[in-house]
């Protein structure tokens, strides 16, 4: 008598487990086949927040595109079990040196979309902040979507976690524009800077939500390249193509940066920016409402 029909009860068992598998992967596929949207708040005072959870300790965080980091306050550090230790050092733009500890591996809850953190910084972020502000949990980066494809719609307020299927569907009438992604702070660091082209070469301006002076940023040592005169201290017109059809029009201010420049939300605000962080691809599309 063959094996499989002296155990017809294991058989059945059998059959039914593989069918119970077999549609959990089914489901999971159909989860992840589906773009998640996160929902960004926005105020004047700290610009764009998400509220999450690191290793489940709920907070409300910054959201930055030019952040580069994420990382918690020093009293989250200490709610979610982290000795911190070791250092990451950043600059900001204007060349300020930013120094702050780490801790290891954590995990970023949103919206019931679970993101690793490879490294988490500690810094308590509220030094940077306004007086008399809520207080921050934190501040989130580019860093937590490293290989991923997603869209900052700045004025729908959301960040939409992309699919292969969302997005090639997206980009189908968006503007392909060139990026860099940059990696500062020994590698911990992701960023996004979009190429304008000049006379002598690209130049790289930072694409930066978090920057909500009303102006453009750019460097002395690039300014006469896009139509500047490097000193003059005030705000000066500018009107550059990124590429046909993408155009940076209002006030500039040019100053002493460690970068070529920074485009904030002056024109981000107008524009759901979709960032393949696996691939090094950008696109720019007009804002939907």
């Amino acid at each position: 008598m063959p094996q499989s029909a002296r155990h017809p009860r294991r058989r059945r068992f059998a059959a039914l487990g593989a069918s119970i598998m077999m549609a959990a992967v089914a489901t999971a596929h159909a989860v992840s086949t589906q773009p998640a949207s996160l929902v960004l708040q926005t105020s004047k005072e700290t610009g764009q927040s998400i509220e999450a959870r690191i290793d489940g300790v709920p907070g409300t965080f910054l959201f930055d595109s030019g952040w580069g980091v994420t990382a918690v306050t020093p009293d989250v550090a200490a709610r979610i079990g982290c000795t911190p230790w070791g250092q990451i050092t950043g600059f900001r733009a204007i060349g300020e040196r930013l120094d702050m500890q780490k801790c290891n591996a954590a995990r970023l809850q949103i919206s019931g979309v679970t993101l690793p953190i490879p490294t988490l910084g500690v810094f308590d972020l509220m030094k940077l902040m306004p007086k008399g502000m809520a207080p921050l949990s934190g501040g989130i980066g580019l860093d937590v979507f490293d290989g991923r494809q997603i869209t900052i719609q700045s004025r729908a307020r959301r960040l939409v976690l992309e699919t292969p299927a969302s997005l090639a569907k997206r980009v189908q009438s968006a503007h392909a524009i060139p990026i860099r992604l940059v990696r500062d702070s020994g590698g911990v660091a992701l960023t996004v800077h979009a190429g304008l082209p000049t006379s002598a070469g690209m130049v790289w301006m930072e694409l930066d939500t978090g920057n909500r002076s009303g102006t453009y940023l750019v460097g002395k040592h690039v300014a006469a390249l896009l139509g500047l005169k490097p000193d003059v201290a005030g705000p000066q017109a500018i009107h550059r193509d990124i590429v046909p059809g993408v155009t940076l029009a209002g006030k500039a201010v040019v100053s002493g940066l460690i970068m070529d420049g920074n485009i904030g939300s002056s024109f981000l605000d107008d524009w759901d920016l979709t960032l393949d962080l696996k691939a090094g691809k950008g696109w720019l599309a007009p804002a939907q409402p």
